[in-house]
């Protein structure tokens, strides 16, 4: 077939989606949201003045880029920097010398910036790109920009022929977020490419990631926070969404994604940008890193969230005490 998936009428793109199905062993919703995914991170990399700025990351990278974790995507993490606003004095961005409410009055400050992006900037410059697919039935909604926190989310409900009916976490939604507090060091160039490129005349698409090393660490703390605060509020609930993490965490371990160095460098990003009240980043080191459940009751909150995870995994999915045994065999050899 010589035409792009996004030329083709309605019928071709569900016959191109069944005989990848049985090509490929993919879903078609998975194999359609993939497309729209990859199309998108192509459109922002596209963007000539976000693009020196630009930085993929988060679990989607993981497996589109660095190859490491097999489950297909479920969203789009970008980071951009905030050079990107060339009129925003780098004296306005937290620094660690900052007291916690100056800091959060410099957070609060950066995300007005961010939100009139995502209202003024973004959203009418994807509508354009959009546009010139001859995609017009694609529908934009940003999350209450009012009152929006980093990461700034936008859901991009792009034209399926699959239904509206999702799979498990996955949807007929391309989910956006933007976060202009994470670091991007160390990062990389890369390349993506969709599941269909297999049966389609697709370019691969020049991207910069996130180094793998960084996500490990990234990973960990998302976990030890989550946990520390599960150890000392019996009233909080775990998140949905969470468990992907235990099983990236795992894959990234197995992978050999793993850098010492990154520790403190991250901690201290976390310290400054994030800083929740509950942790101790101060005197933190490795191995007091909470990342496993505190008691039986927290895991099978996670073993909960991972089972409604499975639907997104390529192959039969391990158990989660499995990725737990996994993860406290490293953290015993190598914290």
């Amino acid at each position: 077939m010589s035409e792009e998936y996004y030329k083709l009428d309605k019928e071709a793109q569900k016959e191109l989606l069944q005989e990848a199905q049985q090509d490929l062993g993919i879903q078609p919703l998975f194999l359609e949201k993939d497309y729209w995914v990859c199309m998108v991170l192509k459109m922002l990399f596209q963007h000539d003045g976000m693009r020196p700025h630009l930085c993929f990351r988060g679990g989607t990278s993981l497996s589109k880029v660095h190859h490491c974790i097999d489950r297909f995507s479920e969203d789009i993490d970008v980071a951009l920097e905030p050079i990107y606003f060339s009129d925003y004095p780098a004296e306005a961005l937290p620094h660690e010398s900052d007291t916690r409410n100056q800091r959060e009055s410099k957070h609060r400050k950066l995300r007005r910036k961010y939100r009139e992006f995502m209202r003024d900037e973004l959203v009418p410059y994807l509508k354009e790109k959009f546009a010139e697919l001859n995609v017009t039935d694609a529908v934009f909604e940003l999350d209450n920009i009012d009152q929006a926190r980093d990461p700034f989310v936008l859901k991009i409900h792009y034209p399926s022929v699959v239904g509206s009916a999702g799979v498990g976490y996955v949807s007929p939604i391309v989910k956006l977020e933007l976060s202009g507090r994470a670091n991007t060091t160390p990062s990389m160039s890369g390349t993506i490419i969709p599941y269909l490129a297999e049966l389609l005349p697709v370019q691969p698409i020049q991207i910069r990631t996130v180094s793998a090393e960084r996500t490990f660490w990234e990973k960990a703390f998302i976990l030890h926070e989550t946990n520390t605060r599960a150890q000392h509020d019996v009233s909080y609930a775990i998140p949905l969404r969470l468990a992907r993490h235990y099983y990236d965490l795992c894959e990234l371990i197995r992978h050999g994604h793993y850098d010492a160095n990154l520790f403190q460098q991250v901690k201290n990003h976390r310290n400054i940008d994030y800083h929740y009240g509950w942790v101790e980043y101060d005197t933190l080191v490795p191995d007091r890193m909470n990342l496993l459940p505190p008691d039986e009751r927290r895991k099978n909150e996670w073993a909960t969230d991972y089972e409604l995870m499975e639907p997104m995994l390529r192959r039969t999915p391990e158990s989660f005490e499995s990725i737990l045994r996994e993860i406290q065999k490293f953290v015993q050899n190598n914290f």
